[in-house]
């Protein structure tokens, strides 16, 4: 398996990043209909780019989809606090070194839910957000 050296002690293989982009492109699809469905009708095709361009942001989806709106932006700074150690996590289990491929598929799942979670709770306030 042909292993990508990122800094200095990180290996992360092709699984790493097709299992990173097949999440990403989902969830940004879900994201953009969400949003095309649920988005004000002043400024919509704004809303609906921005919010959707931002679904890399994860938990900041919904104060994008409001223009960063005191109630909103609390919400989605307050999840953050959440979101951001468990993708932290799923993150730095990647250095550690393997050498089975049992722990390595281990390591793999981590980084799928840390990413699934990251996402997740992103929904979780756009739906903040609509309310």
């Amino acid at each position: 398996m042909e292993s990508i050296e990122l800094f200095r002690g990180i290996n992360m293989n092709r699984k790493h990043l097709k299992s990173f982009a097949i999440i990403y492109v989902t969830f940004t699809v879900i994201i953009g209909i969400l949003v095309s469905l649920g988005a004000d009708k002043t400024n919509y095709l704004q809303n609906v780019l921005l919010t959707t361009l931002g679904s890399i942001t994860g938990p900041m989806i919904g104060a994008i989809a409001r223009e960063f709106q005191g109630c909103c932006l609390e919400f989605s700074l307050s999840v953050l606090k959440i979101a951001l150690p468990i993708l932290f996590f799923g993150i730095a289990v990647q250095f550690i070194k393997t050498e089975s491929k049992k722990k390595d598929t281990i390591k793999l799942c981590i980084w799928c839910i840390a990413w699934i979670s990251w996402f997740v709770l992103g929904i979780l306030t756009f739906g903040h957000a609509l309310v």
